[in-house]
């Protein structure tokens, strides 16, 4: 007996799934299992018939402008079957979403702090609060699943209500990130536990960012990055800027 879905759209994401078109790919990032899933355009151009809002990548659209090649009910069904069994698609309404991508802010701007200049001694009074900023940071980086990390930032968001940055005062904290970190940690191809880092050290001074989390293609390159409106905290602009944007917490 098939085990193919009811064809009764639409289907919804998951709270805890995120989605964008890149290249001739749909990529799905999954916060619970902190994975992420890259579907091929052509296989999944008829999923906008069954989930609301599923994006359409360029391939596709020009795809979808001749005649299928492929019937629609096979390749679709497949594919829901196999979401729905990772628990990335629901029916139920009170909890799903649409599955439209982030409208995101890239980031053009950064404090002038990626320098030579490596001189710790106006930064060592920031010590303390950054080493409790990176215990926080293991804590949360080896005990708890991205969703629980995300769930804890917006917890404290909610918590603080509208906060408005004090531009010095974040621009002096961004500058002794820059440079504490090289005293406990490579960065370097971390940048899921730098930007945790970052999020908590400035946290401990009531100071709100957002987390942004990305995605390149051909070569494969999932990644993350700290912003607060269009300033860029720890990583430079022509880095990200190659990626399409996944989600912002």
């Amino acid at each position: 007996m098939s085990c193919a879905p009811a064809r009764k759209p639409p289907y919804l994401l998951m709270p805890h799934a995120y989605v964008c078109a890149r290249d001739d790919y749909v990529v799905l990032m999954d916060t619970e299992l902190g994975k992420y899933l890259a579907i091929d355009g052509r296989q999944s151009r008829y999923l906008g018939e069954l989930i609301e809002g599923w994006p359409t990548n360029s391939e596709a659209r020009s795809e979808l402008q001749g005649p299928a090649t492929t019937p629609p009910s096979s390749s679709a069904d497949r594919i829901v079957r196999q979401l729905l069994h990772r628990k990335l698609l629901t029916e139920d309404p009170s909890i799903g979403k649409k599955a439209a991508p982030t409208t995101a802010h890239l980031s053009l701007q950064t404090f002038p702090i990626f320098t030579l200049d490596r001189s710790l001694r106006h930064h060592l009074r920031y010590l303390p609060n950054f080493i409790r900023a990176c215990l926080r940071a293991n804590r949360l980086y080896t005990n708890i699943c991205l969703a629980r990390v995300v769930e804890h930032i917006q917890s404290r968001r909610r918590r603080w209500g509208a906060l408005a940055p004090d531009a010095q005062k974040l621009e002096r904290l961004v500058r002794a990130h820059h440079h504490l970190r090289p005293l406990i940690y490579t960065w370097q191809n971390r940048c899921l536990y730098d930007s945790i880092v970052l999020l908590e050290f400035l946290a401990l001074y009531r100071i709100d960012a957002t987390w942004v989390f990305g995605v390149h293609t051909w070569p494969w390159i999932p990644h993350c990055w700290v912003r607060s409106g269009t300033h860029l905290l720890n990583d430079y602009p022509g880095n990200i800027g190659s990626h399409s944007i996944l989600a912002e917490f």
